[in-house]
């Protein structure tokens, strides 16, 4: 290949440039992977690292990111000494010229500047297929002076909102035109207008239909007023006859497109009815003002408007997605054939009626099928073979048709009849919208004539209009711009009205006389706000009201905790000052930006934002009626299960200028998202936080003695459960995911190797068939293991929907309320197809599930809210940019994390990335230990010399530290060691016969888990090597977790050797001892739990227990009722007690067993394969009923106290227990009463008696009764009945 010099150009003004020296770049290419293309077909890509495929049928392409600071305007990069490879492979569905030039974008967040260059790796020369294996480049670019501010001059106009003083009253308008106020209207709706100036009432409010999404429209930033005519003001009094007139649109407008120089109807996608307010204050209101006409001479002449109506129904969403309802409905119940009649007022004779019609069909065969239009029975237009969808769940829904035509009429009555022909049954339509338009004269009637005329529109034309049927009273305003109405001068003669007016562009005019004009309705008054005044706020809220409580406590703690200003508005709030009251989602988006641009610094700017609330793809409240929706931006395509999408980024691009429909507009803040749907929601969400955060809770959890740790201290924070779909019939069984999950997590490892990888492929693990369907049980059981001891990360790549993960079931919404890891939360990052579908008012989704269970579940979801494609430049390249965003700079917030990897995202990639969401708090820091662990000495060797090899029962001392800054720190605490075996390679079942196994590598097997103390940043620890370990010389892996009760920390080390066997092993013939317990140590034998009791196990050996699960037959097991062929495997839960390696427990969490007796055998091993058992029985009560069991009192008998005891099946419940002591006779001589909780067991704590009545007098010699009554909550009560006996 050829050295060439490529430049791109990006635009021809700069001010500055600048350089930077050359870099190698070597391309490591790996195994082919294999993607699904947008067909669904299997095709074969070239791959390495970070390999980016604009299209599904492109060859990869290399990207380099700069980010630079300042407004980078142009930029360029040269390609030299270029080194490549002779490929002889055909790819079949890739197309070189779709790699062919190299491509750049630019993006913009704040200051700074992303560049992106995407460099072709594959060319053909002479028919022979090369690819790059190195480069050098250089790259250069030129910054811009200043960035021009896309909002308007008067976006920061005022300190205060107008709505801060004075009195509000909100009225509603559900049409177009003139509208009237009265006194009476006033006087009937209870406002108050004696002593009320009258010029000091005022009209407020956004007259335009919907807000324009435009970042740069010409929409007034803060709530407008609106000229009114008030007649009989001028005395001062507001009279009986008096009245005000104003100007103002409705829901639904018509809207002038300029580049086509035609009207087209605008629906309101949020409200019906559009509200305005009433103002009365003391300042004097805006006034329609009379304007003369140009004095130049006119060079137009009009009598005729253009006549425009439509028709539009909004019934159904097609998808439950995308912006567009349709409304009528053809097929064989509802009818094929529907008319839609229409009255043309002034029609002109000779000129036509024409009509545009959008429909959508859905049919899988496109031969005849057909759409025939008629009007009074003769057909005008027939519209033929309108072609096919096809049954693949990503095709679109429907095949939108657009049909338009023209036809003439007698008269001014037109009757449209349309008339769908099926190719085949099932076949249906629907029909979105119809236009007509006609030119009518201008003839003023008796109500308000509201007109434009298209043909008026020219450069330098000066249109003169002619009105007829007019009187001298008649009255024209020029409406154009509603916020400047005005009055024009006009000629009038013999029942004509006449008016100049220069029409360079578009103009809107109403003529009216005195009669019909409308009229509003009232709403009510509303309290005065002034969210207009907030400067400098770095966190907004933006609640349902229900939440407010709730918003306004996380708030609190963000300022205290994370010292950040804050600030909560409800939605109604910024409804009333930023679109009248209605609702409009542009709305939030312009105070976002109105709050974004009021900051004093870069440091004071707003950085995140929460909306408190669920979504809803129904924001007309057509399905749901419930007001804690906080609505979201849907994308203007409705029919395409991949195209179509929802998206809060809508909310943060403040900065470019066409804002979310530009595929590199950038997202300027954080957004997170919690759709509570009730108060329960929202205060389980803000616990979840402020526990994560900064929990206060202490447990003991030093392995058996017992120390005061915080409860969300523990070595989770070391570990990443990565899952990976087997592929599914539809996709042949691709292994993509299991290759990208591969590829998420090397660049996981490549930011921070701390971690430790727990992989979780489906085809490495056997599939069951069931009546069900294929399953996974052991992965089931895997994911729910790891979910519940904890992780730091849990990402899932694959198959998926609203209700789990994959066909098989992995992951339910049963599995996910049953998780209970409230002290280790996880981020999930889930890439399947839309598992957090959060705006469906009609179900709550899996992912919602996740974040909404109060017990556990995660701490935020970086989730997919529709289908989105699963490719490397997708959702995988997606993933990898949230992590690398997220572990890059770990004082940033989770808000950050889902900005930058939304930003970082290639050209092309943009729409799929809005289908990723943050589900969660973005001003939360996740929970990254602190201080650092190091590896100093093994077995008194510096372990950067070298040191002695880990062999087969050889012991071995290892010593380190914990450090600060790479020093160390005089700390005291406790430090966790996990210590590993080698790396093992793992390849994959082919569970479905596809003739493809795939090798991975995996680090699982466990030498030694213990804890150590630390003294002064200090610690040691022993164990002895099992005689089950992998014997070749390899690196092993030391992790660390350190915590005390106010820091932590972790690291680790894979400078050591592990392999071989020692010589002087000791000859150790004893078998472990083993206590086998339910929930804890007080557990006695056939004893009573609930439903979800806990294996506990107390292990002792002299040489210590075997966890590393490398030889058959060699694992800690349990057998739960006698199955031994599903026994639980539990080497990952052994964990050695403190200072320790010759004694242990076992804690183990066991669900959803059936009510009944039960047995329980255990089965461990020592280092030298001695192994030892242990049995025991117990009954499970289900914990929906309490039951208590096992009361006694013990010592019994007894001569100066005595303390009492029972079991129940509500562990982690408050229960009021009531004791009362009888003699024999009846008579009752002692009540105590008492509160009682067993945290993580089902026994009680001890009721001390000291054998004294409730008089303070001892109780004589001889056999007593005693009754137990236990009270919950819900005032379930159980009594038992026991004796015991006193000796004196």
């Amino acid at each position: 290949m050829k050295h060439k010099l490529l430049t791109i150009l990006l635009s021809l003004h700069f001010c500055l440039i600048f350089a930077q020296n050359k870099r190698l770049i070597t391309i490591n290419w790996k195994q082919d992977i294999t993607e699904i293309n947008d067909d669904l077909k299997v095709i074969s890509k070239p791959y390495f690292e970070k390999a980016f495929y604009p299209k599904p049928n492109s060859f990869p392409y290399y990207i380099i990111t700069k980010i630079v600071e300042g407004q980078v305007e142009r930029a360029n990069i040269e390609i030299n000494n270029t080194k490549s490879e002779n490929i002889d492979k055909n790819y079949n569905g890739l197309r070189i010229t779709e790699s062919k030039f190299i491509r750049t974008d630019i993006k913009q967040i704040g200051k700074q500047s992303i560049v992106q260059f995407l460099i072709p790796t594959y060319q053909k020369k002479s028919s022979i297929q090369q690819r790059i294996i190195s480069f050098e480049y250089s790259f250069s670019y030129s910054l811009r002076s200043a960035k021009k501010n896309a909002l308007q001059p008067n976006y920061r106009n005022n300190n205060n909102s107008v709505m801060n003083t004075g009195e509000w009253h909100r009225i509603g308008i559900t049409s177009t035109g003139i509208q009237k106020l009265t006194y009476d209207f006033f006087i009937e709706n209870g406002i108050s207008v004696n002593n009320v100036n009258p010029k000091n009432i005022r009209v407020f409010g956004y007259s335009e239909g919907m807000l324009s999404e435009s970042v740069n429209s010409k929409t007034p930033s803060t709530l407008p007023e609106l000229p009114i005519h008030f007649e009989g003001e001028n005395d001062g009094s507001f009279d009986n006859n008096d009245y005000m007139l104003f100007f103002a649109k409705s829901a639904n407008v018509w809207e002038w497109n300029h580049s086509l120089k035609s009207f087209y109807h605008e629906k309101h996608l949020y409200t019906d009815t559009v509200f305005y307010w009433i103002n009365i204050g003391t300042e004097t209101g805006k006034r329609i003002k009379t304007i003369s006409g140009p004095a130049e001479s006119s060079n137009k002449t009009f009598n005729t408007y253009e006549n425009h109506q439509f028709h539009e129904i909004d019934n159904v969403n097609l998808i439950k997605s995308g912006r567009v309802w349709y409304g009528d409905y053809f097929d064989i119940v509802s009818g094929l054939k529907k008319s839609f009649p229409f009255t043309h007022t002034a029609k002109v004779p000779e000129k036509k009626i024409h009509f545009k019609a959008k429909f959508g069909v859905r049919s899988l065969k496109s031969t005849n099928n057909n759409i025939i239009v008629k009007n009074e029975g003769t057909t005008i237009h027939q519209a033929t073979n309108i072609g096919n969808v096809s049954s693949q769940y990503t095709a679109n829904y429907v095949v939108e048709k657009v049909i338009s035509d023209s036809f003439n009429i007698s008269g001014i009555n037109s009757n449209l009849e349309f008339t769908y022909n099926q190719p085949e049954s099932g076949s249906v339509a629907w029909l979105d919208y119809l236009e007509v338009k006609t030119e009518s004269k201008l003839n003023l009637d008796t109500e308000p004539l509201q007109f434009s005329q298209p043909k008026s529109v020219g450069s330098g034309n000066i249109s003169l209009f002619e009105i007829n049927n007019t009187s001298s009273n008649t009255k024209i305003w020029d409406v154009t711009t509603p916020y400047d109405a005005f009055e024009i001068n006009t000629n009038y003669n013999n029942s004509k009205t006449t008016f100049k007016s220069r029409t360079d562009s578009i103009k809107s005019f109403i003529a009216f006389t005195n009669s019909g004009f409308k009229t509003p309705f009232y709403l009510g008054k509303s309290s005065n706000q002034n969210i207009q005044s907030l400067i400098d706020i770095q966190y907004i809220i933006i609640t349902a009201s229900e939440f407010k409580s709730q918003a306004e406590e996380l708030a609190e703690f963000h300022k205290k905790n994370s010292n950040l200003t804050t600030h909560v508005v409800t939605l109604q709030e910024v409804y009333n000052e930023f679109s009248n009251g209605h609702p409009d989602i542009t709305s939030i988006r312009n105070f976002i930006k109105y709050i974004f641009e009021n900051g004093s610094s870069e440091a004071s700017k707003l950085k995140y934002l929460l909306l408190f609330g669920d979504g809803n793809y129904d924001p007309k409240e057509r399905i749901s009626k419930d007001t804690y929706f906080i609505p979201s931006y849907q994308s203007p395509n409705s029919i395409s299960p991949t195209a179509s999408y929802i998206s809060d980024d809508y909310f943060g691009m403040l900065d470019d200028e066409d804002g979310i429909s530009n595929s590199s507009s950038t997202v300027d803040i954080g957004i997170g998202r919690f759709p509570a749907r009730n108060t329960l929601d929202a205060s389980g969400f803000i616990n979840k936080v402020k526990h994560y955060a900064n929990t206060s809770k202490m447990v003991g959890y030093d392995g058996l003695n017992g120390n005061d740790l915080k409860s969300t201290y523990s070595d989770w924070k070391n570990q990443a459960l990565f899952i990976a779909d087997d592929g599914s019939a539809a996709d042949n069984y691709t292994t993509a995911h299991l290759t990208q999950t591969e590829t998420i997590v090397d660049a996981l490892l490549k930011k921070d190797s701390t971690f430790n990888i727990k992989k979780v492929y489906l085809d490495a693990f056997d599939k069951k068939s069931t009546a069900g369907g294929a399953r996974y049980p052991d992965v089931n059981r895997e994911i729910r293991e790891s979910i519940n001891k904890g992780v730091f990360f849990a990402s899932y790549i694959g198959h998926g929907g609203e209700g789990g993960w994959a066909d098989e079931r992995i992951v339910d919404v049963d599995d996910i309320n049953s998780w209970t890891n409230i002290d280790a939360l996880p981020v999930f990052i889930t890439a399947t197809c839309e598992f957090s579908r959060y705006d469906d008012p009609e179900r709550v989704s899996g992912g919602e599930y996740v974040l909404l269970n109060p017990s556990g579940g995660s701490i935020a979801m970086i989730t997919t809210t529709r289908l989105v494609y699963g490719g490397i430049s997708n959702n995988i390249g997606f993933t990898i940019n949230f992590f690398e965003s997220v572990l890059g700079e770990k004082s940033s917030t989770l808000g950050d994390a889902i900005r930058l990897a939304k930003n970082l995202s290639p050209l092309g990639t943009n729409y799929n990335n809005r289908k990723f969401a943050l589900l969660g708090d973005p001003a939360l820091k996740m929970a990254y230990p602190k201080y650092k662990v190091t590896t100093t000495t093994v077995n008194d060797v510096e372990i950067h010399n070298t040191p002695d090899t880990l062999k087969a029962l050889s012991k071995i001392k290892i010593s380190g530290e914990v450090q600060l800054n790479s020093q160390k720190a005089n700390v005291n605490g406790f430090v966790y060691p996990v210590v590993y075996d080698k790396i093992e390679t793992i390849t994959t079942l082919d569970n479905n016969n596809t003739g493809n196994l795939t090798d991975f590598k995996t680090r699982k097997s466990i030498i030694y888990k213990g804890i150590a103390s630390v003294k002064n940043g200090e610690f040691s620890y022993e164990f002895i090597v099992p005689k089950d370990i992998n014997y070749v010389f390899g690196n092993g892996r030391i992790s660390y977790y350190f915590a005390n009760n106010s820091i932590d920390g972790n690291g680790f080390t894979e400078k050591i050797i592990v392999g071989g066997s020692s010589d002087y092993a000791s000859n150790d013939k004893t078998d472990p001892v083993v206590e086998l317990f339910m929930n804890d140590s007080n557990f006695a034998f056939g004893g009573l739990t609930d439903e979800n009791p806990s294996i506990y196990a107390l292990i002792s050996d002299d040489n210590g227990i075997n966890t590393s699960g490398t030889s058959l037959g060699h694992d800690i097991s349990a057998v739960l009722d006698n199955d031994y062929s599903n026994p639980f495997l539990l080497n990952d839960f052994y964990i050695a007690a403190l200072n320790s390696y010759k004694k242990g427990r076992i804690i183990y969490p066991l669900n959803e067993l059936s009510e009944g007796n039960h047995t329980l055998s255990l089965k461990v091993w020592d280092v030298n394969n001695n192994s030892g058992k242990a049995y025991t029985e117990f009954v499970v009560a289900n914990n929906a009923k309490l039951a208590i069991n096992h009361v006694y009192n013990y010592p019994n008998p007894f001569t100066t106290k005595t303390s009492f005891l029972f079991e129940h099946n509500k562990m982690n419940e408050t229960l009021e227990v009531l004791l009362r002591i009888f003699t024999i006779s009846g008579k009752l001589i002692k009540t105590i009463q008492t509160d009682m909780i067993s945290l993580g067991n089902n026994h009680s704590t001890p009721i001390e008696w000291d054998g004294l009545d409730d008089y303070g007098d001892k109780i004589g010699r001889g056999v007593y009764i005693y009754q137990l009554e236990v009270k919950t909550a819900n005032s379930e009560t159980e009594r038992k009945l026991e004796k015991l006996v006193i000796l004196r």
